[in-house]
């Protein structure tokens, strides 16, 4: 971090302590960068995320529910949704999701857990995609 110029500096700081979940994908759906909270949430260390696909971290089933959305976002349309999740180590949350495009060929997402008490009380109602990691 020494090396960096000063705005990167400061934006990594930023990055690396926001309680949001941010990442950036190519159109592949592969991770360029993710942060520390991505990385918990996905329950392994950041180095370890890059380079992967989306599948590889939420697995197929998962990743079959998100893939109209992600279909969306690398059309260039900016969305957000939220969903129930099971996310290793930290189990079910609500989650508001927003994907926005960016100007090259890849798109950011970011997220964050919602502490919403009326949305778990109808949790057992609603399906429950599961992140699998690399069992996928």
């Amino acid at each position: 971090m020494e090396n960096q110029p000063p705005g990167e500096q400061e934006l990594r700081v930023i990055t690396d302590t926001m309680p949001v979940a941010a990442v950036r994908c190519d159109r592949e759906g592969r991770f360029l960068w993710v942060n520390p909270t991505y990385a918990k949430w996905a329950g392994r260390p950041a180095r370890d995320i890059i380079g992967l696909r989306i599948i590889d971290i939420m697995g197929s089933r998962a990743m079959r529910e998100i893939q109209p959305f992600v279909d969306r976002i690398v059309a260039g349309e900016q969305v957000a949704y939220e969903r129930l999740v099971e996310l290793p180590g930290l189990g079910r949350r609500w989650v508001k999701w927003a994907y926005t495009p960016t100007h090259d060929t890849s798109y950011a997402v970011r997220s964050r857990r919602s502490a919403t008490p009326s949305r778990s009380s109808d949790a057992k109602a609603r399906r429950i995609p599961r992140w699998h990691g690399a069992r996928a």
